[in-house]
């Protein structure tokens, strides 16, 4: 019945296609990683545990080729990969699929997960309050742990320079940053 509402959507066009695809993907995800219950129930992965596709973001400029890793939530990368393409020129490729876990969740499982290929992942939520709606608005991203100290300073300082868009006034309340592990798809 969804796909009768997405499909005829003759503006999402191939967006339409690759949002199915991935959605079938995870919903044969448990097949995958062990988020579901294990050993009669006696094992369970985490609530914490947050689905995220790594690509490579890359652009051109004259000779030179700038390319970076990134991690985006699994339920805003169709729509994140085609705004960045289309609006700021991007290129948006290997993508893979992973599993963010929290640090502690982590090494509770290590022995269970070391043949699953791991990367050291900081997940940040920035919680921003907009005077003029009264409202707090929660933003996260995730970069590799290998990066994090070099890119914290240049995330949080790009978010501060919004403080009066359209008259909307933005105040960064407060970061919750949080050490984690992203798993392969294997």
């Amino acid at each position: 019945m969804i796909c009768q509402l997405i499909w005829p959507c003759p503006d999402l066009g191939g967006v339409a296609q690759r949002i199915m695809k991935m959605v079938l993907i995870f919903s044969n995800l448990n097949s995958y990683f062990p988020i579901h219950e294990i050993n009669g129930g006696k094992d369970c992965m985490t609530r914490d545990a947050i689905r995220l596709v790594q690509c490579l973001l890359s652009k051109k400029k004259g000779n030179k080729s700038k390319s970076e890793i990134r991690f985006v939530p699994f339920e805003e990368f169709e729509f994140w990969k085609y705004y960045i393409s289309n609006h700021y020129g991007f290129s948006v490729s290997n993508e893979e699929i992973f599993i963010w876990l929290p640090e502690n969740e982590f090494a509770k499982r290590k022995e269970r997960l070391t043949h699953i290929p791991s990367i050291p992942v900081h997940k940040v939520t920035l919680y921003f309050f907009l005077k003029k709606d009264g409202i707090l608005v929660p933003m996260t991203r995730f970069f590799r742990g290998a990066d994090y100290k070099k890119v914290r300073p240049v995330f949080l300082k790009h978010f501060e320079e919004f403080d009066n868009e359209n008259h909307l006034t933005k105040v960064l309340e407060h970061i919750n940053e949080e050490k984690g592990v992203c798993l392969r798809n294997i």
